[in-house]
């Protein structure tokens, strides 16, 4: 990440060159992609072709040792992400519905997660929400691998309203725990709206509660 090679949503998905791009100017987790000419090659691994699954194994393998160079830390906890290419648009959000496995440590533990992410652009709900919004092209599929951050809550930021479309106000959804949970729909988030010219809390939704609280 950072590196202007993993820039390139059409290379590695928009999860991951958009994160890539932040990364050059705050502070993102590091990590690396791999990218959907590696799908379209080793693909096979999929099916337990030997040879697939040990050239995906060596080269999880060097730039995982490349990441603990980086960074000093030599097994560090990963989140390893599925970044579709061209999986969110302007009438489209894949938000859930392809994988995502954290706590993940080690190389061969990397692998399997990849292998996951890649299956998981072939599973019944991805499949039937590309149906449903007529996306006919064949997913191709990049990974992003990246240092977890061992969070005590997490939340998921709109910069647009996503119910009203408002662009004057910044709505977050906020959970304890890691984001994940918010994204697959496992938890019902406390919700705010925060009105962007003075960063006030105009709205809050505490989950469990029935009432909004109204400012």
């Amino acid at each position: 990440l950072g590196d202007d090679a993993a820039h390139d949503a059409q290379i590695v998905g928009a999860k991951a060159a958009t994160l890539s791009r932040l990364a050059g100017r705050y502070r993102v987790p590091a990590g690396f992609c791999l990218d959907a000419s590696v799908f379209d090659r080793l693909g096979a691994a999929l099916d337990g072709d030997s040879t697939a699954v040990s050239a995906l194994r060596a080269l999880v393998a060097q730039a995982h040792a490349e990441l603990g160079a980086r960074t000093g830390r030599g097994d560090p906890v990963i989140a390893v992400r599925s970044s579709a290419i061209g999986e969110d648009g302007t009438e489209t959000s894949f938000a859930g519905q392809h994988e995502t496995v954290l706590d993940v440590r080690g190389v061969d533990a990397i692998v399997d997660a990849v292998l996951a992410c890649w299956r998981s652009a072939s599973s019944d709900r991805a499949v039937a929400y590309r149906r449903t919004h007529g996306i006919t092209d064949a997913p191709r599929v990049g990974v992003l691998v990246q240092e977890q951050v061992p969070a005590d809550s997490a939340a998921i930021a709109f910069s647009v309203d996503p119910v009203s479309g408002d662009r004057e106000t910044l709505v977050i959804d906020a959970t304890f725990g890691l984001g994940e949970a918010i994204a697959s729909g496992s938890v019902t988030p406390d919700t705010y709206s925060v009105r962007k010219r003075d960063l006030a809390i105009v709205k809050r939704t505490i989950a469990g509660e029935r009432a909004a609280l109204d400012d």
